[in-house]
């Protein structure tokens, strides 16, 4: 058994909401209609604040924000959860994986700041909503767009 302590890296799901519709996620059967008695919530500050208390952010080298069954970006409180993280752990790694599929600029900047952002794509502009479901490659585009401006390293992932 792992101790505590040891702690050093975590993988999160922020949410269960997603505003994809992917033919191969747990959440849809083949795309459309949503999978009965899969739940969609939201992880909230305070719940995150109870989770990841102060001291246990302090250990912490990484948190991985994945999208495996949701996406951060739908989360309402997603940048102010990173925020919190970053103020008790300023050289906290973090790491978002996205559709990039949604939000606007000013959302994609402050995200920027704050974590590593990994664009999710399949395809290239004629395909992609082929395997990516009710998402929009330009957008994806001009979302990775608004974080490249603000760091030197983020992912296209095809």
């Amino acid at each position: 058994m792992i101790k505590f302590e040891k702690i050093k890296a975590v993988h999160l799901e922020l949410s269960s909401f997603c505003n994809a519709r992917c033919p191969l996620c747990p959440r849809n059967f083949k795309g459309y209609p949503y999978n009965d008695g899969y739940k969609e919530t939201n992880l909230t500050l305070t719940q995150i604040q109870k989770i990841f208390d102060e001291l246990f952010l302090q250990q912490l080298i990484k948190i991985y924000v994945n999208g495996n069954f949701g996406d951060m970006i739908m989360n309402p409180d997603a940048i102010d959860i990173l925020n919190y993280f970053k103020s008790v752990n300023p050289l906290l790694n973090i790491k978002v994986s996205t559709n990039g599929s949604a939000k606007n600029a000013k959302f994609w900047q402050n995200l920027a700041k704050l974590a590593t952002v990994e664009f999710c794509l399949d395809g290239l502009g004629d395909t992609h909503t082929l395997y990516r479901q009710n998402t929009n490659w330009n957008t994806i585009i001009r979302s990775e767009e608004h974080t490249s401006e603000l760091q030197s390293h983020h992912d296209l992932v095809c």
